[in-house]
Parts: C-alpha cells; structure tokens; sequence
C-alpha cells in the first residue's frame, strides 16, 4: 500500500469511528440533574383493575434518554418488590404489562439507566 493509500485508509477510519461514537452517544445525559428529571406514568385501562392485566407506560420529561437507555418498574406488592422492565416504545415511552392481585394505592418506582447514569423517581398508582 502507498502512502497515499494509507492516509486515504486512516482518514476513513477517523471518519467512521467519529460517526460510531456520534451515534453512541446521544445527549450528554451526565450534565442533567436527576432532580430535574420529571416522570410521568399512566395506566391502560385507566383506572387499573386488580387481577386484571395492565400497561404501565412511564414517560420522562427534564432528560432526552438515548435509544438504548432502559427502564425498570420497581412495584410494591405486599412488602416484597416486583421488577419489571419496560422496553421503549415507538411514542417514546416505556411501557410493560402487569397484572396487580388487589385491589389499593400501590407504590412504582421507575427506573432510568443510561450508562452511569441513573434515577429513580417514586409515582403512586390506585387500583381498583
């Protein structure tokens, strides 16, 4: 290869991994304070009913989350924890099925990680 041919092959090379690492990285989510991160969670059917299924769908506002950022819902059930995690969705969202066995207010904690970057925002959901 000449040296010309070699330049050519580095310049491609740095113009391919400035595209990956363009790509991969999404917004700059460490400069977001987890305190200004807003969740929002509905539920379908609204209001939810016990012993029936439900989608949860959670949504943040206050953070652009990247593609691959993940969410899990964290719901009480009798003293004891459930996780469920909730894949993104095409509207942006996260959302998962759950069925909840009574009938009362029950505590969800939802989950974000991007990275090293987590939070943690506790909603409250009332069952019928």
């Amino acid at each position: 290869m000449t040296i010309k041919g070699s330049v050519k092959m580095t310049a491609l090379m740095l113009v391919f991994l400035v595209g990956v690492l363009t790509a991969c990285s999404g917004s700059d989510i460490r400069s977001v304070d987890p305190a200004d991160v807003e969740v929002g969670l509905k539920s379908d059917p609204s209001p939810a009913k016990a012993s029936q299924p439900v989608t949860l769908t959670a949504t943040f506002g206050g953070v652009e989350p990247a593609e691959w950022a993940k969410a899990v819902l964290e719901i009480r059930v009798d003293g004891s924890m459930k996780l469920v995690d909730a894949p993104k969705t095409p509207e942006g969202g996260y959302s998962a099925k759950f069925t909840f066995p009574k009938a009362g207010t029950y505590e969800i904690y939802v989950h974000l990680y991007q990275g090293d970057f987590h939070v943690t925002k506790l909603k409250k959901l009332e069952v019928s």
